[in-house]
């Protein structure tokens, strides 16, 4: 599969926005609350993430509008990364990470994944939710 490595552009911002709240919202304490409180809540913590750190998304080749996955980090800070369901188990985390500095790169997630066990294990990375 042929990956081009783009930034995030103003017409990505609801993508990334939808993407990371709605996954996110799935795979967290966010299932225990509200829907106005949790979208409300992560929406301003989104907001600020977004205000210093950088995204990078993978995108087609050929059409740069057809995005398969982000990543979002800041230094050696990786705040979420995500890759939308028909492109998963295709190498496009793996490719993210590469592609900004290598999965050694980050120290500290702060966002928890589904999967934390294998990831702190694989990456040997911790979880720190407020570190910015």
């Amino acid at each position: 599969m042929d990956i081009h490595l783009r930034d995030m552009r103003d017409e990505d911002t609801s993508l990334v926005f939808n993407s990371w709240l709605k996954s996110y919202r799935s795979q967290t304490e966010g299932r225990a609350m509200t829907n106005t409180t949790f979208y409300e809540g992560h929406t301003k913590v989104i907001d600020k993430i977004l205000g210093s750190a950088a995204v990078k998304l993978a995108v087609d080749p050929e059409d740069t509008n057809e995005v398969y996955g982000f990543i979002c980090y800041q230094g050696d800070i990786l705040h979420y990364a995500y890759t939308k369901h028909r492109y998963r188990g295709l190498g496009i985390l793996s490719y993210l990470l590469e592609s900004v500095g290598g999965r050694s790169k980050f120290t500290t997630v702060t966002h928890l994944p589904r999967n934390w066990g294998e990831v702190s294990r694989k990456y040997n990375i911790i979880f720190n939710p407020y570190r910015r």
